[in-house]
């Protein structure tokens, strides 16, 4: 009897067995084995032998109990500590070598059983489903349905070409594809609304139109914003508007650019280059113009002035003061006139005519005194002009007239007829006329 222990690319060991075989024959007492059995009570007869121990020097004992005819030498196994030479595996045979040292047959393990091409895996077709190919690099699988088309067409789906075409009158879509055409009539495509609607979204996003706020005047040719209004202007707006620039023309006398719907001709226009009128019933009143970097303001109708008239410094002035052209602009000056006062007198010294506040009254003949209105001169030395009417030469011929008694506020008029001697002139009353001037 042996134990033989095969080590592959090594030498095989074999152990001899055989002092451990009964070669009598063995007698069973029924008796004995019924003691046996009731000595033994766990009825096991080898699980004893439990323990199993390598040692340092590679014997492996089985014990409890232990004896010598239980434990193995097993020390000349552990001394082949061979190396390996070649470990490789061939992708093509999938063929796994193996060679050890001193070994001269390399071992081979042919895995071609563990290779997977696609072939392994199995694929199931469905109703409909064609499936061709096994799976393998070179047939892979490929799945195909094979549905029956309903039309029994499977590339009418599949439009080649769309365009427009008349039909006796009629526009169309036309939608071709392998099957032939298909005509859609393009009005049953199109949205329908009023002549000269304009559409826009709606809150809903479909056309919709509101012809008292947005309209196209099919007949006339006008747009119109807001409720049309009457009139034949290309575009109406009825509201306010808001614009960052107009780019206008420069319009006529008859018709300016900017006039008003019920007064065509009143407004403003253009008469040339840098030039800016302002039309009133189809005459230039009033024109602004640039030369030069000069602007002038010209008025060609009358100008009358209801408000207050400012000067340079915002001035409105004050009573009497006239509008004068200074060296620094124009301005309102004190009103510099030297006649402070003037009058007609008849000869009974009633005023015919005069400056008001002016007061006459005759002494005697031939004799007035005449007092000037307060405030009218600056002090007593003024100018007095003074005359009388001719005489023809006929009774007082030779007359004359003369002031004297001078004051701030009157003076005295001797009226008489020279007589070109030593006596003195003789008065007579008469009709004079005063001038006051003073600086």
């Amino acid at each position: 009897s042996e134990l033989g222990i095969n080590i592959e690319g090594g030498d095989d060991v074999t152990v001899d067995l055989s002092a451990l075989e009964e070669s009598a024959d063995i007698t069973a007492v029924d008796n004995k084995v019924d003691a046996h059995i009731l000595a033994d009570e766990d009825v096991s007869a080898t699980n004893e032998l439990s323990d199993l121990s390598l040692s340092a020097t590679n014997i492996l004992t089985l014990t409890n109990p232990a004896t010598g005819t239980n434990q193995v030498d097993l020390s000349t196994v552990s001394t082949d500590d061979q190396t390996v030479e070649m470990f490789a595996f061939n992708g093509s045979t999938f063929e796994l070598l193996l060679k050890i040292e001193d070994d001269p047959t390399t071992q081979v393990a042919n895995l071609s059983s563990l290779y997977a091409d696609g072939t392994e895996t199995v694929i199931t077709a469905g109703t409909g489903i064609q499936i061709l190919g096994d799976g393998s690099s070179s047939l892979p699988y490929t799945i195909t349905n094979v549905f029956t088309e309903i039309d029994g067409s499977v590339t009418n789906e599949t439009n080649t070409s769309f365009s427009t075409v008349d039909v006796a009158g009629t526009d169309y879509l036309r939608i071709s594809d392998s099957n032939g055409d298909l005509d859609v009539p393009l009005s049953d495509l199109s949205h329908t609304g009023t002549t000269g609607s304009i559409f826009f979204a709606d809150t809903d996003g479909t056309p919709t139109e509101n012809n008292g706020q947005l309209f196209w005047d099919n007949t006339n040719n006008r747009l119109s914003i807001g409720n049309p209004l009457a009139g034949t202007n290309k575009l109406t707006v009825n509201g306010a508007t808001r614009t960052s620039g107009l780019n206008n023309s420069d319009g006529t006398l008859s018709l300016p650019s900017y006039r008003f719907s019920d007064d065509s001709d009143t407004g403003t226009y253009s008469p040339a280059a840098d030039e800016i009128g302002l039309v009133v019933g189809g005459i230039e009143a009033l024109k602004v113009e640039e030369t030069s970097n000069k602007t002038s303001v010209i008025i060609n109708e009358t100008l009358e002035l209801e408000g207050t008239v400012l000067d340079k410094n915002d001035s409105a002035g004050t009573a009497r003061q006239v509008l004068s052209s200074t060296a620094t602009g124009t301005e309102w000056v004190d009103n510099y006139n030297p006649v402070k006062a003037i009058g007609k007198i008849s000869s009974t010294g009633t005023v015919t005519k005069a400056t008001a506040g002016v007061t006459v009254a005759r002494i005697s003949v031939g004799y007035y005194r005449v007092t000037l209105p307060a405030g009218s001169v600056s002090d007593a030395d003024y100018i007095i002009q003074l005359s009388q009417p001719g005489r023809n030469g006929v009774g007082n011929d030779d007359p004359g007239i003369s002031y004297s008694n001078q004051t701030a506020t009157s003076f005295e008029v001797i009226i008489g007829d020279n007589d070109n001697g030593g006596t003195d002139r003789s008065r007579f009353d008469s009709e004079f006329m005063f001038t006051i001037l003073d600086l």
